[in-house]
């Protein structure tokens, strides 16, 4: 059996591409509504546990790094977040692929529905004319993110 998979997957509703790592299984299906996945040993059903064998599931996501329209040095002044989690996100901002800080938010409005009410302060010291920004569980939590709104500080044309 293999030790390590990469999987990739598309939401064709959404036309999104999505992977897993560590999923060691060779093929996927979603059968009678129930995502089902197969490996050497057998079939297993899917996303019906809160944890891996008693382990937490780790999940991130990252947007493309990005000018976001202006050539110029900028800073996140905010960041918006419309999101349905079950504990904790952190949030990694990188400023030209070499700055990066962390930033954690504490999730207010546990299992309800989404919520445009996460408001993260940008950090002075985090500047640069591309930027980059990661989305983390905590915990193995659960989470969607619908929206990202990002409040710009402008600061110039880069040196």
């Amino acid at each position: 059996m293999a030790e390590s998979r990469l999987t990739i997957g598309i939401n064709l509703k959404r036309n999104a591409l999505f992977q897993w790592t560590n999923f060691n299984f060779n093929s996927m299906a979603v059968v009678n509504g129930t995502p089902i996945a197969a490996n050497e040993d057998g079939l297993y059903s899917l996303f019906d546990a809160d944890d891996d064998d008693g382990t937490n599931i780790d999940a991130f996501f990252e947007l493309a790094t990005t000018d976001l329209g202006t050539i110029d040095t900028k800073r996140v002044r905010f960041m918006y977040f419309t999101s349905e989690v079950s504990g904790d996100l952190k949030i990694v901002l990188t400023a030209d692929e070499d700055d990066s800080k962390e930033f954690l938010v504490k999730a207010r409005k546990i299992g309800q529905t989404q919520h445009r009410n996460y408001r993260v302060a940008g950090r002075r010291d985090v500047q640069g004319t591309h930027l980059m920004f990661r989305v983390e569980n905590t915990k193995g939590c659960d989470f969607s993110v619908d929206t990202i709104e990002i409040a710009l500080i402008n600061l110039g044309p880069s040196r």
